[in-house]
């Protein structure tokens, strides 16, 4: 595991290369980090309207290899969340060489 080897690589860092990184643990999320006791609650929802989305039915395994124009409209929504439970995080892992 890449990830947990480069938090534990952070905390020797001197403070002056570091300050572009949070204290704790780096989430999957890009530039979100965690610490022991944290809990992180990330909702987020997107939609999409197209009213010219266009389509063949062939390419869903159905009908007419020919093309077709309707309206679209989807929903999408995603909830990210994490608790900080360890203060430094320890990979038996040995990185590539």
């Amino acid at each position: 595991m890449i990830g947990p080897l480069a938090v534990r690589a952070q905390d020797s860092l001197p403070r002056y290369q570091a300050r572009d990184r949070g204290a704790g643990i780096a989430t999957s999320m890009f530039g979100t980090y965690i610490r022991k006791g944290e809990l992180l609650v990330y909702p987020f929802v997107e939609s999409y309207r197209d009213s010219d989305a266009e389509y063949k039915p062939a390419e869903f395994g159905y009908g007419r290899d020919q093309d077709f124009r309707g309206k679209y409209r989807a929903t999408e929504g995603l909830l990210f969340l994490g608790y900080g439970i360890v203060t430094a995080w320890r990979s038996s892992s040995r990185p590539l060489s």
